[in-house]
């Protein structure tokens, strides 16, 4: 059991004491006192063990704690990131060549040592995460520190280095966001080498189709691992393939906003399009994509009850849809028309998300394995 599952039946444990007590105080079910016992005791032990091993939270207000304290750790590795940062510009010319060759290349070693110490000595994720963005920040600060020693031209590979470390990273200590930000820098690296080979010299020149299809293949990559991964080649590209199929929401996530970034910079910037159309004609074709991606991300992800991505999607669209219509018509119309097509987009808006949540009432709940679940709470 990892960590995701251990949480998962944390809250299934706690909506089924929550309901037993309201279904026993209106009559319609009832323990004994031997079956109470005999399932309060395995549920308090579940959890007990959920919260020595895992640090999973037990209650509605240990999850919001455990919200701030997420937060409280990215602005801690930002700060503690940018502190490295002034700290080596304040001092850095006083440094020999040598020393500052020798301070880049150990000071991710040392944030690298210092998140297996805190791995080990902590349970909680939020000090490994903030470790781990530390040593992410000082791997991204080392390659850009060596390519300006030793006058190395800017390319791509870079992103692949740091993607690569982040992800290496995110798996050994399950960090989501970290998981995020590598597969971004791989967005970016696969991006940017198919510019290199189409002739253009990069990062001078972007080309946003390129990072769309690299978006694409991130979004696609767990469907594509569990086409080809399972059990065609040996058990090492197996279990790649099951550590990325199990991280798919993050995979989807990076995946998706690559594609809304790079179709809302296409609809706004047409001339960087390799398309050979007038602009204003590339600008309409990328706008409808945009709209029609937008919407479909939003069905897809509210169809697969997926709230993180449908929150993702339904507010690309809206702030999309609001970017286009000020761009095409705050200079023509008058204010109080402009306003009130604001509101009525914005009825639209809910309109279509009402029709589509009642269509997904309509279809049958998806009940969990409790079978399974049971067994491998048993195995613990």
């Amino acid at each position: 059991m990892d960590r995701r599952t251990a949480g998962e039946r944390s809250q299934q444990i706690l909506a089924f004491r929550a309901e037993l007590a309201l279904l026993e105080q209106q009559g319609l079910a009832k323990f004994s006192v031997a079956e109470n016992k005999r399932v309060v005791t395995y549920h308090e032990a579940l959890l007990a063990d959920f919260s020595r091993r895992f640090d999973t939270d037990l209650s509605s207000s240990q999850q919001q704690l455990s919200w701030g304290m997420r937060l409280a750790s990215t602005f801690g590795a930002l700060a503690f990131s940018c502190a490295i940062f002034l700290f080596f510009e304040h001092y850095w010319d006083v440094f020999s060549i040598a020393l500052q060759i020798g301070l880049a290349s150990a000071a991710p070693l040392v944030a690298l040592v210092l998140c297996e110490g805190v791995e080990r000595r902590f349970a909680t994720r939020h000090y490994t995460g903030l470790a781990a963005l530390v040593a992410l920040a000082c791997f991204g600060a080392n390659l850009s520190i060596l390519g300006e020693i030793y006058n190395i031209s800017a390319s791509a590979n870079a992103f692949l280095a740091w993607g690569a470390f982040a992800l290496i990273l995110a798996y050994r200590y399950d960090l989501r966001v970290v998981l995020g930000l590598g597969l971004g820098g791989l967005i970016i690296f696969v991006g940017g080498s198919l510019t290199g080979l189409l002739g253009y010299l990069w990062p001078r020149r972007d080309v946003p189709e390129l990072y769309l299809l690299a978006s694409g293949l991130i979004l696609l990559l767990p469907l594509l691992a569990g086409l080809f991964g399972a059990g065609l080649f040996d058990k090492y590209s197996d279990g790649v393939a099951k550590a990325i199929r199990r991280q798919r929401e993050v995979y989807a996530f990076a995946g998706l906003a690559g594609i809304y970034i790079n179709l809302q910079w296409l609809g706004l910037d047409a001339q960087q399009s390799l398309l050979p159309l007038a602009d204003w004609t590339v600008e309409y074709i990328y706008s409808l994509l945009a709209f029609a991606a937008a919407g479909l991300g939003v069905w897809l992800c509210l169809r697969q009850r997926w709230q993180i991505g449908s929150y993702l999607s339904a507010g690309f669209l809206l702030f999309y849809a609001l970017l286009k219509y000020a761009i095409w018509f705050w200079d023509d119309w008058p204010e109080y028309v402009f306003f009130l097509i604001l509101g009525l987009i914005a009825l639209g808006m809910i309109v279509f998300l009402n029709r589509l949540r009642s269509r997904l009432r309509q279809q049958p709940a998806v009940l969990p394995d409790l079978a399974g679940e049971a067994k491998a709470g048993g195995e613990l």
